[in-house]
């Protein structure tokens, strides 16, 4: 049984590992991984329906659990969520949000804040981003 066990377990690893795979070879992935993309980004960019579409069809559950844990998600917030799911450094989402790498970690506080029902405590802000970033990779 426990071998059984732990076989499931390295299944499950291994599948989403290909899934993290395919989608890092994805044509979009790669075009928000592109720094010279970042200032051509807007609001109403076709990139984000199809960064979007590429995640759903990869992570079919994403989108509908990001917004079961915070159903009046805002847009922009969304977009950090596909941001973090494709591994686009602060740096970029701020740039690709026209925000700045400070309002980006606020945003992913308040998220943490909203998925976990805790509040983050002061200075520990940094350590919490990394695990709304951690959850965000593994759903």
């Amino acid at each position: 049984m426990l071998e059984f066990s732990n076989r499931k377990i390295q299944v499950n690893r291994d599948e989403k590992e290909l899934k993290r795979q395919a989608l890092r070879r994805s044509d979009i992935y790669l075009w928000f991984h592109d720094s010279s993309n970042w200032a051509k980004v807007r609001d109403d960019s076709s990139e984000w329906d199809e960064l979007r579409k590429q995640i759903t069809d990869i992570y079919p559950n994403f989108v509908r659990d990001i917004r079961s844990w915070m159903p009046r998600i805002k847009d922009s917030h969304l977009k950090i969520c596909l941001l973090i799911k494709s591994e686009v450094p602060v740096n970029g989402m701020a740039e690709i949000l026209r925000l700045t790498a400070s309002a980006i970690s606020n945003a992913r506080k308040e998220m943490y804040e909203k998925v976990f029902g805790k509040k983050v405590p002061d200075g520990e802000t940094r350590k919490k981003t990394e695990l709304f970033d951690e959850f965000i990779l593994n759903l």
